[in-house]
């Protein structure tokens, strides 16, 4: 269970739903938000997101990373190692039976997450399955956006409101990954709303 103690580490596709609902996540230390750099230039430089995003400008001076020296430390490149090393071998996902493919960013991401100790929020089951199978002893663990956004509600961080629940409404229009049954209904009774996605 995540407290606010925790620093929550973003993937790109949690970054993008959550970045309209607290724009000052990476800036302001009371989120105990980051990301690195190759998240921060998916953000800014994915041609698909263009389309599908057309609010991303907007954001483009609150998408901040960590320093070189967190997410570029010697424990991340010794993790980074490892996590390569296993997937070029090839490591079979437990739940599925299929083979791993994790993207360079995907192991950035797991490795600057277990080199400093931080949570991920992701919706990318392969890469919470590697992260629990292969490091088991020294993954934080994974929260889904909708859990982040359920822990600021639940804490007072952020006030829940129809601006909100519109971006919210959003995650659906934009096909967003369905996001886990528990925190949908969490959700549901700290909003007294209806969860609108999948």
């Amino acid at each position: 269970m995540m407290d606010a103690a925790d620093r929550i580490l973003f993937d790109t596709s949690s970054l993008l739903m959550l970045i309209r609902i607290a724009p000052t996540m990476l800036l302001e230390e009371k989120y105990r938000c980051c990301t690195i750099s190759q998240v921060q230039k998916e953000f800014l430089a994915t041609p698909k997101f263009k389309v599908r995003y057309p609010w991303r400008n907007q954001f483009r001076d609150k998408v901040v990373s960590l320093p070189a020296e967190v997410s570029g430390n010697h424990e991340v490149i010794r993790y980074h190692e490892a996590i390569t090393c296993l997937l070029d071998t090839g490591v079979i996902n437990k739940r599925n039976g299929k083979l791993f493919d994790l993207s360079s960013v995907d192991r950035q991401v797991l490795a600057c997450s277990l080199g400093n100790g931080y949570m991920i929020s992701t919706c990318d089951q392969p890469l919470e399955d590697f992260a629990k199978e292969e490091f088991r002893k020294d993954f934080k663990g994974s929260i889904s956006p909708l859990g982040v956004l359920n822990f600021w509600i639940k804490i007072s961080l952020i006030i829940f409101s129809d601006s909100i629940y519109a971006v919210v409404q959003d995650w659906r229009v934009c096909q967003e990954p369905p996001q886990p049954g528990r925190q949908k209904r969490r959700f549901e009774l700290l909003t007294n709303r209806p969860y609108p996605g999948s």
